[in-house]
Formats: structure tokens, sequence, C-alpha cells
């Protein structure tokens, strides 16, 4: 069973783990999807990515969970916390990807909310930003 962070009706966060690389590869390896990262990733990319959540979750207790449908259990994507260079200092940010069939579907109108929730009550983070945060409240970076 694989390690649940937090559930909605229709969501669930979770750890990923090697069994997820092949719907984790569907969202890296798109075109689409990874515009932000410069192109989709390979083979070895992907595994690399994974293999990164992982340590997070070993070092930090947080990293990108895995987000799936609770009536499916199918993954549609990733959200959760990373540290992210910022000046002199590393702060913990919101992130989040999901699978390019799950857009528009109002998949992250709380999950960002939520996990900013789970970060100050379960891993004692004072706060986070928000991907798109960095861009509208630092533009210079």
């Amino acid at each position: 069973m694989k390690h649940i962070i937090l559930e909605t009706d229709r969501l669930m966060l979770r750890e990923m783990d090697f069994s997820d690389v092949e719907a984790l590869a569907s969202m890296l390896q798109d075109d689409r999807v990874m515009y932000a990262y410069n192109g989709a990733f390979n083979d070895r990319e992907t595994l690399l990515w994974l293999q990164k959540q992982i340590q997070r979750y070993n070092d930090y207790g947080f990293g990108l969970w895995g987000v799936s449908l609770r009536n499916s259990d199918e993954m549609i994507g990733q959200c959760g916390i990373t540290l992210q260079d910022y000046k002199t200092t590393q702060v913990p940010e919101i992130g989040y990807l999901f699978a390019h069939k799950h857009w528009h579907k109002g998949m992250l109108q709380k999950q960002p909310s939520l996990v900013g929730s789970t970060a100050s009550i379960n891993f004692s983070l004072k706060s986070c930003i928000q991907s798109s945060e960095i861009l509208t409240k630092h533009p210079k970076m």
C-alpha cells in the first residue's frame, strides 16, 4: 500500500514508487505537459525524476506526490512541495504537473491550498510559494 498524504472527494495524493514509472512517463514525455521544462523527458530522465522524488521523501518527508483519481486509482499528475533556490536560500514551493488529458477539468482548484495546509501542519513549513507566484510576485527572477 502506497503512503497516502491526503484525500479529497475526487483525488488522492500519495507517494510515488517505481510502479508509477509508466504513468509518470506518459506525462513527462509529453511536450505539451513539459513546455516549462524545455521539452519532454526521455526514459532515463523520467527514471531520474522518479528517483529524485523518492529521495526527497526520504530526505525531507515531502516531494512531488502522485495525484490519483480515487474512483480508479489512475495517476493523473503530481502535486507537492519541493525546495527551490531563491536568492541566497531555499524556499518551499508548491508545484504541480498534470497529464494533458486532465487539463481544464478543475483538478487544481483546491490542490495547492490543500498541499499548503498539509505543509504547515505535517512538515512544519511556515510558508510555501506556488510556481505561478514566483513569476508574478518576483518578476526579476
